[in-house]
């Protein structure tokens, strides 16, 4: 069995990510995040830290249902394997809940990730979200 890198870790966290919003599982969402981790939706305040993130999100997902892909540009890692940076985009739709109507939606992601806790037990921590900035493109 070989190795997973940590790239490769913060790939499937964000492609697990796209699940929760296809899904609008606001707690698998919230499972990604760090107990300190900040949403910056575009004009919107900052939601700081779990209850405000969960706050966002019960709204984000009240609102609209997301269709959509996520293809990861770029995955640095740095800070001794501690941190990463991450680029993505997510193409697709979104269904107003209200009404039905479906808008197209892409975005630009930027993802700052940290690692936390004991992980898989041979010391790897596991990736979590400490802060997630998108900008709408269409």
């Amino acid at each position: 069995m070989t190795a997973t890198s940590p790239e490769q870790h913060v790939k499937d966290l964000l492609q697990t990510y796209r699940d929760a919003l296809n899904s609008s599982d606001l707690d698998l969402a919230l499972s990604l995040y760090s107990a300190d981790g900040v949403f910056m939706a575009p004009h919107s305040s900052p939601a700081v830290g779990k209850a405000a993130v969960k706050q966002a999100y019960e709204g984000l997902f009240g609102e609209v249902d997301h269709i959509v892909e996520l293809s990861v540009e770029e995955v640095v890692v740095v800070g001794g394997g501690e941190w990463a940076f991450a680029r993505s985009m997510t193409r697709g739709q979104t269904r107003v809940r209200a009404s039905g109507e479906l808008h197209k939606d892409a975005v630009w992601q930027l993802w700052v990730l940290k690692r936390e806790g004991e992980g898989d037990g041979k010391g790897e921590g596991a990736w979590r979200i400490a802060r997630y900035s998108f900008s709408p493109v269409e």
